[in-house]
C-alpha cells in the first residue's frame, strides 16, 4: 500500500476506495476480524495493518492509496458505505457477512460502518 503522505494515527473519519465483490473471506481472516465490526485491511488477501471498526459512525482513513480488503462482521444484513472526499457513497457493501479480498482504497476518502 503506498501512502500519499505519512500516516500517524487513524482518525474518528475514515476513507476508503470503490471495492469489488470478490467473494468471502478464508476462515482465519474472518476469525480475525471480531463479531459485530467492519475490518479493513492495508493490504490485499487480508493482510496488513488492519483496523475494526465496531461503534456506528463515519470515519476518515487519510492518506491510503492502493490495493487493500475488507470484512463486514457485523450484525447480518447491516452494510457500509464508502464515501468519496466530497461524502458521496460511491460503493455500498452487500449486508453482513461478506468480505473483499481485494479493494482499490484510492477513490475511498470515508467509510460509514453501519
Amino acid at each position: 500500500m503506498k501512502l500519499r503522505k505519512p500516516v500517524a494515527t487513524l482518525l474518528a473519519t475514515m476513507t476508503l476506495a470503490a471495492a469489488t465483490l470478490l467473494g468471502l473471506a478464508t476462515p482465519a481472516a474472518a476469525a480475525d476480524c471480531p463479531a459485530g465490526n467492519f475490518c479493513l485491511f492495508s493490504g490485499p488477501d487480508f493482510t496488513g495493518s488492519q483496523f475494526n471498526l465496531y461503534r456506528c459512525d463515519t470515519y476518515s482513513l487519510q492518506n491510503w492509496e492502493g490495493h487493500g480488503s475488507w470484512i463486514n462482521n457485523q450484525t447480518p444484513g447491516t452494510r457500509a458505505q464508502f464515501l468519496d472526499q466530497n461524502h458521496n457513497v460511491i460503493h455500498t457493501t452487500p449486508g453482513a457477512y461478506s468480505a473483499s479480498s481485494h479493494h482499490d482504497w484510492t477513490p475511498v476518502w470515508y467509510i460509514r460502518n453501519c
